[in-house]
């Protein structure tokens, strides 16, 4: 690779005496290139005196320089060194990959024998291609013992490292020697996180989905970058309406008891993936009227378009047959009850006492009675007292006559009723207008 180089204008001249070679080595960086010329090796080609066939060094020169590049041993040093007498040349080395350092710095010895004006060395850098910026010269007049040039902190992908000599005559002798090229090792690595909804790294930004390109950089134990990749895998919180219809009251997963139909109350669990599954309680609580208008022997329900059973309390709470509406006529004194069944829920009202079945009116007097009712058609009327005479009339549900008897000097009446099953008005009166009305049963 040959290329030429700008030549700084405001260069001074320099000549530097032969000395002691230093070798520059900063703490903690790793060694990326060298160039030792007193040991040098490239694969099978060792460098010897009078040789420059080495293939890692490329010198150009102008024509008509009187130009002179040897390895020699005098009278330079006592070892081997790299040197160049008279006119301008270019030294350079290839392209060394810097990408995996940071930080990288460069070093290198530079003397001169003799002293001319005109003499000088000068270094120059080239970064990722770009144009060669000058980085030391070793210049002057007068003597001089070894010079270090050195640049540090260079952070890039590529570095070219060239050396530029120019000799007032054959007799100058540049040297330079211990070229060293190093810098912070890099290190990478994966920082692998799993997270449910959202993820706020390192690098201060917050990630709401699933992340492999984020990187971020730190400082290693060598004092080199760093480089740290995220992993990030975003996982999903669930949710999710609970519905519920319930009659009363309902105790939710949150152990909480509710009287009312709610919508507010929430419950976190954990879904498949181990995020949260909040739960949200739509609730509705349906309750069931039970209570009932009594009048009378007539019970009736005050919940309309529901679904009905009338209930015998007295019997164990069991099922009147038939009756199923929201209305129940009574045809016995006792306690009845009615169950309820509306929007999925059943209950049962108090229970209610019916008292005034059988004598509807009486006149007679508290020794007036009619049993049994009900009665299979067998009944008895007594009246506690002879009565001179007595008009008997049997009744149907309706209030027709059916049939019609009278009675002299009786104080009790034993009668059997012809009639089918069903309920019958019996009416008792005498001469002295007494009067009873009796609802009677026949089953």
């Amino acid at each position: 690779m040959k290329f030429s180089l700008f030549r700084n204008p405001f260069v001074l001249w320099v000549c530097l005496l032969a000395g002691s070679s230093v070798h520059n080595t900063l703490n903690a960086q790793t060694i990326i290139w060298s160039e030792d010329f007193e040991e040098y090796m490239d694969g099978d080609t060792i460098a010897q005196n009078f040789n420059t066939t080495n293939p890692s060094i490329d010198w150009s020169y102008g024509p008509g320089s009187m130009v002179n590049k040897v390895f020699a041993t005098n009278p330079i040093s006592e070892n081997l060194s790299f040197y160049h007498r008279q006119g301008t040349s270019t030294w350079m080395t290839e392209t060394i990959d810097i990408s995996s350092y940071s930080g990288v710095s460069i070093s290198l010895n530079l003397n001169e024998l003799t002293c001319e004006n005109g003499d000088k060395i000068e270094t120059f850098y080239i970064l990722d291609g770009n144009s060669p910026i000058e980085f030391g010269h070793g210049n002057g007049d007068g003597n001089f013992n070894d010079t270090v040039n050195t640049v540090n902190n260079l952070n890039g992908n590529t570095l070219v490292l060239s050396i530029i000599t120019t000799s007032d005559s054959i007799d100058d002798k540049h040297r330079f020697d211990n070229i060293l090229i190093q810098g912070f090792l890099n290190t990478t690595g994966a920082d692998i996180v799993t997270a449910c909804d959202s993820f706020t790294w390192m690098d201060g930004n917050t990630y709401t989905s699933s992340n492999n390109t984020a990187t971020d950089t730190l400082v290693n134990s060598m004092d080199g970058d760093s480089i740290v990749t995220l992993n990030l895998t975003i996982l999903n919180s669930t949710s999710g309406v609970d519905t519920i219809s319930a009659c009363d009251s309902l105790t939710w997963i949150n152990g909480i008891t509710y009287t009312s139909s709610t919508d507010l109350p929430t419950w976190t669990l954990t879904n498949s993936v181990g995020c949260d599954s909040v739960v949200a309680l739509n609730l509705t609580i349906n309750s069931v009227d039970t209570t009932v208008n009594h009048n009378d022997h007539i019970l009736l329900a005050n919940t309309l378009g529901a679904s009905y059973q009338w209930l015998d309390c007295n019997n164990n709470f069991s099922a009147i047959a038939g009756e199923t509406n929201a209305s129940f006529t009574a045809v016995l004194n006792g306690d009845y009850a009615v169950e309820v069944m509306e929007n999925g829920c059943i209950d049962t009202s108090a229970c209610y006492s019916v008292t005034t079945l059988g004598i509807i009116k009486n006149s007679f007097g508290a020794e007036f009675s009619l049993y049994p009712n009900p009665t299979r058609g067998s009944f008895s009327i007594e009246f506690g007292s002879a009565q001179e005479v007595i008009k008997l009339n049997i009744m149907d549900a309706s209030g027709r006559s059916i049939t019609r008897k009278s009675f002299s000097q009786v104080d009790e009446i034993d009668y059997y009723l012809e009639q089918p099953i069903g309920v019958y008005v019996i009416e008792v009166s005498d001469s002295n207008e007494h009067r009873a009305l009796i609802r009677l049963v026949k089953e």
